[in-house]
């Protein structure tokens, strides 16, 4: 790297990762989490998760493919964390 950061008496841990979020995800009744993929991975961050693996909700009598692909879409350009699903 061109820059050295001095880290002695300091931790370096590695980020969290939270395996179990709600985020963007569409409802029965046509209500969404509150969360997008841009807020919810911000606040996870900010709190030192750095991987956030959402559910990705498959609609009945939709297959499973189409609700990941469906949930790629939303993350797409959004997410400031690594996902997946």
């Amino acid at each position: 790297g061109a820059r050295e950061i001095d880290a002695t008496g300091l931790l370096a841990l590695p980020g969290g990762v939270d395996g179990h979020c709600h985020l963007d995800q569409p409802m029965p009744d046509g209500m969404r989490m509150a969360d997008d993929f841009f807020t919810g991975t911000r606040a996870a961050v900010c709190g030192g998760t750095t991987t956030v693996i959402p559910f990705a909700a498959q609609e009945k009598g939709h297959s499973l493919k189409a609700a990941v692909d469906d949930y790629h879409r939303r993350a797409e350009g959004r997410a400031v964390a690594d996902y997946g699903f």
